[in-house]
């Protein structure tokens, strides 16, 4: 399995509804996007997001999201980001596992 095969973890998921909601409310506040669109996008996401199990079903997901609606792209890169990091630091410490066991 390749690393964008990968499931994701139960915690990161709450944290991606967090980002994508808080990039709504800022994107509103600044005029960034219309009600409207708010609607549109959460409904999107609120009917997509269950079905999402694995990394690279989330960031197709995120690339079509920041595609319809400009508003979410820094979100966007701060949860795809937030993947690679924490992808690093699973492949760190499997390493030193390999080690310590050697």
């Amino acid at each position: 399995m390749n690393d964008n095969e990968e499931l994701i973890s139960e915690e990161f998921v709450p944290k991606v509804y967090k980002v994508l909601a808080e990039a709504m409310l800022a994107a509103l506040e600044n005029g960034q996007m219309l009600v409207e669109e708010s609607k549109y996008s959460s409904q999107f996401i609120i009917d997509k997001m269950p079905e999402i199990k694995t990394k690279s079903e989330l960031i197709v997901f995120l690339d079509e999201l920041s595609s319809r609606w400009s508003a979410y792209a820094d979100a966007v890169n701060v949860l795809k980001n937030e993947m690679i990091d924490t992808q690093k630091l699973q492949d760190v410490e499997e390493k030193l596992d390999e080690m310590s066991n050697q």
